[in-house]
């Protein structure tokens, strides 16, 4: 499992959350998850990928028949209900800036393999959903 969270607090660090960084943000994930497949294991990568140019060049770097993109497409008002770390208050009131969503854009995906909006769809249900993706 590669969770964006994790690699912004280690591999990531150095990265900012303009473009050019959330675009180097994925490029790393895709390269580890390239490497962790060429060592024959399955990587879920789990992270906010706002560019679908950024998403495109994941895919190819790691393979796009090794890829299945799963778009988590829940509203933007039940997010900002659920917020656990409080990033979307702080968004609203310009604490943060470039916050997905808020400030800066999402492209979503054309043609995902799976879209799940949990809003929805309970977590069961959802696993059940990914697990025959």
């Amino acid at each position: 499992m590669i969770d964006g969270d994790e690699l912004r607090t280690g591999l990531c660090k150095d990265l900012g959350f303009d473009e050019a960084s959330r675009a180097e943000n994925v490029r790393r994930a895709a390269h580890l998850a390239h490497m962790l497949n060429a060592n024959a294991i399955h990587a879920v990568v789990a992270m906010v990928s706002p560019a679908s140019a950024a998403r495109a060049a994941a895919y190819a770097t790691i393979g796009v028949e090794r890829c299945q993109e799963i778009h988590v497409s829940t509203p933007l008002e039940i997010c900002e209900q659920r917020d656990p770390k409080g990033l979307y208050a702080k968004a609203r009131t310009n604490q943060l800036t470039q916050m997905t969503g808020i400030q800066a854009a999402y492209e979503a995906p054309v043609a995902p393999t799976l879209r799940i909006d949990t809003s929805q769809t309970k977590l069961p249900a959802v696993v059940q959903q990914l697990l025959r993706a």
